[in-house]
């Protein structure tokens, strides 16, 4: 089974709408990598211009981004999650993930908090008509078919 089918044989694709943290972010992204962007073309020395396209910022998450750590949204923060799930950065490791946004969909939105300034705990106590499964069968991820699985 490829990794795109395990991924969307998971509960968390089961719903119809798929949550805001699921879903790349170009403008967000091409404003926070800016710097790695601009340093990764001055190595390039290809000579066409820089992409800043929509679609030319989602390929470089899926196509290098990812695997170096760079968050896909503001909403989760990929450097910040591997601190906090020493598990999943082993996994990384070991090839079982290629990132901890990949985990974090797969079965970390489960019970694992995807960022710094929230915390799944403290959301569930505050809002206790919005039960943990009801959630679960809501959420869901982005296509990613085209992150490439760390060997």
């Amino acid at each position: 089974m490829s990794l795109k089918d395990y991924i969307l044989a998971s509960p968390a694709f089961s719903g119809s709408r798929p949550p805001v943290w699921g879903r790349f972010d170009a403008e967000w992204y091409r404003t926070r990598y800016a710097h790695v962007l601009r340093e990764e073309k001055l190595l390039s020395d290809d000579g066409l211009p820089l992409n800043l396209s929509n679609e030319a910022m989602e390929t470089h998450w899926l196509e290098k981004g990812a695997s170096r750590g760079l968050s896909p949204n503001r909403f989760f923060d990929e450097e910040w999650y591997l601190r906090q799930n020493p598990d999943v950065r082993d996994g990384i490791g070991y090839g079982v993930f290629s990132c901890g946004f990949l985990h974090y969909c797969e079965s970390g939105f489960r019970s694992r908090s995807p960022h710094w300034l929230f915390s799944e705990t403290d959301y569930f106590s505050r809002n206790p008509d919005v039960s943990q499964p009801q959630s679960r069968r809501q959420f869901a991820c982005p296509d990613l078919s085209r992150v490439q699985q760390r060997v």
